[in-house]
C-alpha cells in the first residue's frame, strides 16, 4: 500500500510545485539531480530508468519517458567492474537484500579476517 502511495503525490502537490522528484530511500546520490527537472518527457506523466517492470505498470500502461540507466544503476559487482568503470552512475539504486549501510550481508563476512567467536 505504502508504495502506491507516489501515485497520489501529483495532486496532492498541484498547483504548487511543476515538477516532483520521488526517490526510493535505498539509494545514494552522485550527480547532480537539477538535471532531471529539465527533461523534457512530453506528455508522459512519470519519467523513469526502464528495468524490467515498473511496479505500476499496469496505470500507467506504458506512458512514461524512459530515463537514462545512469538515474538508477545497480551498486556495481564483480562481475561488471569493467562495466562500472566506464559510466559514473548519478544514482545508485540498492535494491535487493544488500545495502551498504547494513553490517551484514553478501560480500561482509560475520568476523573480521581472522577473528572467531570465542568457543
Amino acid at each position: 500500500m505504502a508504495t502506491l502511495v507516489k501515485l497520489l503525490l501529483p495532486d496532492l502537490f498541484a498547483g504548487h510545485y511543476d515538477s516532483l522528484l520521488y526517490l526510493d530511500c535505498d539509494l545514494t546520490i552522485h550527480a547532480d539531480v537539477s538535471q532531471l527537472f529539465r527533461l523534457d518527457i512530453g506528455a508522459c506523466p512519470v519519467a523513469a530508468q526502464r528495468r524490467g517492470m515498473l511496479f505500476f505498470n499496469g496505470v500507467l500502461d506504458g506512458r512514461f519517458a524512459s530515463l537514462s540507466p545512469v538515474w538508477n544503476m545497480m551498486p556495481p559487482r564483480r562481475w561488471m567492474t569493467a562495466f562500472s568503470q566506464i559510466i559514473e552512475p548519478g544514482i545508485v539504486h540498492y535494491a535487493g537484500f544488500d545495502k551498504p549501510w547494513k553490517r551484514f550481508g553478501h560480500d561482509k563476512p560475520l568476523f573480521k579476517s581472522g577473528l572467531r567467536p570465542a568457543r
